[in-house]
């Protein structure tokens, strides 16, 4: 991602996964698992580290919603952090099948 901006900013960049998925951070590390899949995703070039949430509710994070009124804890990832000026963001995803968890 390219971050476009002449001053500081607060940036937040979010992650939503299927309720289903086992997501945790190990050293900077998002890992989802979901039956024999398993995905990494990392940004290397990211001074912030991820932070988990599931079914927060200030401020509201981590829900979905399959249905009309009606919410279910879901796994998000947020990296947040400052940058000043135009900024890149790469994010690696590794797909791993097969994986025995």
């Amino acid at each position: 991602d390219i971050l476009e901006c002449a001053k500081e900013h607060t940036i937040e960049l979010n992650w939503h996964f299927a309720e289903m998925c086992e997501v945790r951070i190990e050293l900077g590390t998002v890992q989802a698992t979901v039956a024999n899949v398993c995905m990494e995703m990392m940004m290397p070039d990211c001074d912030c580290q991820p932070q988990l949430m599931r079914g927060e509710d200030e401020p509201p994070s981590g829900w979905v919603s399959r249905r009309f009124d009606e919410k279910v804890p879901a796994p998000m990832v947020t990296w947040r952090g400052k940058i000043t000026g135009t900024t890149r963001r790469l994010t690696i995803f590794l797909i791993l099948a097969g994986y025995n968890t």
